[in-house]
């Protein structure tokens, strides 16, 4: 039986209503330099801002989604590249981590939940995992509306389970499992 590694990689790209879900490429540092730089998108996320555009190719594209790019894409909308997503597989447990980042100016207009809609169909439908979760900083509300319109059920606060800009933040947890997933399909 194949992992679920391997069965994940062979969805390298991914289409919504509205979105591409494709590898992430050298060509996309502009665009990810547009928000990594921006201090708003990434208030709420571990890694600093960005200062260079060399800095976007060397320790995002290169390091992180080329390095290993299965579970990673980028998000197109309009034919402009304006986030990222992954799913961040736990084979043991059969579960997977999302993760996002979303250009501020493309904020509020369902494109994350979207993306992440078609992870889920791809966790619980293909690759038959238990449970899919994600979390947020407590001080960004937004993040766990994503995870709410998508289905997922808030499961609680870890407290300081993060530092942020040097900052020990609480983490929200929302997760929902295969049988929860199914429940709302019907």
């Amino acid at each position: 039986m194949m992992s679920l590694k391997a069965q994940l990689a062979q969805f390298t790209t991914i289409h919504t209503d509205r979105l591409l879900l494709r590898p992430v490429q050298l060509a996309d540092a502009p665009a990810m330099f547009d928000y990594l730089q921006d201090a708003d998108t990434m208030r709420y996320i571990s890694i600093p801002p960005v200062k260079t555009l060399k800095e976007v190719i060397e320790n995002s594209i290169q390091s992180y989604f080329m390095l290993d790019p299965i579970g990673k894409w980028a998000i197109v909308y309009n034919k402009k590249m304006v986030g990222t997503i992954d799913l961040r597989l736990n084979e043991a447990h059969q579960q997977a981590e999302i993760g996002y980042v979303l250009n501020k100016n493309y904020w509020g207009q369902g494109i994350m939940p979207e993306a992440a809609a078609a992870l889920l169909a791809i966790g619980f439908d293909q690759l038959h995992l238990v449970r899919i979760f994600s979390e947020h900083d407590t001080r960004n509300p937004k993040s766990g509306r994503v995870m709410a319109k998508i289905g997922m059920h808030k499961e609680g606060v870890a407290l300081k389970a993060q530092i942020i800009k040097g900052e020990a933040v609480d983490m929200v947890r929302y997760g929902i499992t295969d049988e929860q997933y199914r429940t709302q399909q019907h």
